[in-house]
């Protein structure tokens, strides 16, 4: 069975665990719960990814946002669709043209720390 996993960014770093939000301003993981205690830690909202439940080619955790390149090169951005399906999206003109697990993937990163790998029209 896959768990749900989600990752947000705080002080720089990537935290994982469960997300948790009061829809408005306040963004957290939930990083442990030991004895009735919960660990939170504030993320910032935009960095929140899902866990994708897919590995790439060197067994790596597939997230939203994270930046993918398949076996011919081209670069492809971990997105869920309409339908909450994870895809393999193209970045210039956003279509979704894959999903994750249809061909082997190499991650090379994510859009919150390595926005220079995203290619520009």
């Amino acid at each position: 069975m896959k768990g749900i996993k989600f990752r947000g960014i705080n002080k720089g770093r990537f935290v994982y665990g469960y997300y948790v939000s009061d829809g408005d301003s306040y963004h957290a993981i939930v990083s442990s719960i030991n004895n009735l205690e919960m660990k939170n830690t504030p993320v910032i909202d935009k960095t929140v990814g899902q866990f994708s439940g897919v590995l790439d080619e060197n067994k790596s955790e597939m997230f939203e946002d994270d930046i993918i390149e398949c076996e011919q090169g081209v670069t492809w951005l971990v997105s869920k669709n309409k339908a909450g399906c994870f895809v393999a999206r193209d970045p210039v003109d956003e279509l979704e043209c894959f999903f994750l697990d249809d061909y082997p993937f190499m991650k090379k990163g994510n859009t919150h720390e390595n926005p220079e790998l995203i290619p520009t029209p």
